[in-house]
């Protein structure tokens, strides 16, 4: 029985990070500017996780009161969200997922310099692959456009090591603050939505981004977490990074520069290898 519990968790997450994966495709083929495109993604996905929650929740489920964490942490995945669009507009979809992708390692800084704890060995090793690793996506990037959409993909990635540490420390509400984030990015797109193109090609693409992409992948995300490793997450979730540059390459004719791919396989290395090694070190339990 726990076996077959995990092997379906396994293959919930490998579904997760498929379909987290089809951002980057579906956000090059749509003609949308980033502000409409989230802010519709987020409304629909917002209605379906909210209705999954009251399923999951039960009778006994009520909405939790909001405190500043869970506020604050609604605004990091708001602009998560946002500039992650924004990084896959203007850079390479590869460079915006893999950029975004080193959250681990602003996790890191920022525990070290606003939480003073103590980085380990491992930590620090890390960044010292990931730096170079993300120097590397400058070196294919000569254009302005393209260099401003890495800027925007590391802001990503810091907005999501925020969103990582404020859901850390609400993880009995984590889906609540998706919701309420969510809902929030759709109240801030509301208003240029109506000036975009709603061409059935465009329609498809927004359903498929807000009912597959988010909606139903955070929902087998949220239910496979709970069974598995921190290893095994990390190491399931790193599909994501490599089948969205697959993807846009397949559907939309763009593939990332030798450079882009060499710090792409720095960063994965890293992060996987960090991981790994931090729960060999503390067996009972992983910090970010």
């Amino acid at each position: 029985m726990i076996q077959s519990t995990r092997l379906r968790a396994i293959l919930l997450l490998l579904l997760a990070s498929s379909m987290f994966s089809l951002g980057g495709v579906f956000i090059k083929l749509s003609s949308w500017e980033a502000l409409p495109l989230n802010g519709a993604r987020s409304g629909i996905s917002a209605v379906i996780i909210a209705i999954a929650m009251r399923k999951m929740g039960g009778p006994g489920y009520s909405w939790p009161k909001f405190n500043r964490n869970m506020i604050l942490g609604a605004v990091a995945y708001t602009l998560t969200n946002l500039t992650f669009i924004i990084a896959t507009k203007m850079t390479t979809a590869a460079n915006a997922i893999f950029l975004q992708f080193t959250a681990p390692i602003w996790v890191i800084l920022g525990s070290f310099f606003f939480l003073a704890e103590k980085p380990r060995w491992i930590d620090w090793a890390a960044v010292g692959l990931i730096i170079p690793g993300m120097a590397l996506f400058f070196a294919d990037q000569l254009s302005t456009e393209g260099f401003y959409g890495n800027i925007v993909a590391i802001i990503s990635g810091v907005c999501m090591a925020s969103m990582v540490m404020l859901l850390r420390s609400q993880h009995g509400n984590a889906g609540e603050i998706v919701v309420f984030g969510a809902a929030l990015a759709f109240l801030i797109g509301l208003p240029f939505i109506f000036t975009e193109d709603f061409s059935s090609t465009n329609v498809l693409l927004v359903l498929g981004l807000g009912i597959f992409q988010i909606g139903i992948s955070f929902i087998f995300y949220t239910i496979a977490i709970k069974h598995l490793s921190a290893v095994e997450t990390i190491v399931i979730m790193a599909i994501e990074p490599i089948l969205n540059p697959i993807w846009v390459a397949l559907f939309a004719g763009e593939t990332p520069g030798f450079y882009a791919i060499m710090g792409s396989v720095i960063v994965v290395i890293a992060i996987i290898g960090r991981v790994i090694f931090s729960v060999q070190d503390n067996p009972v339990g992983l910090e970010a």
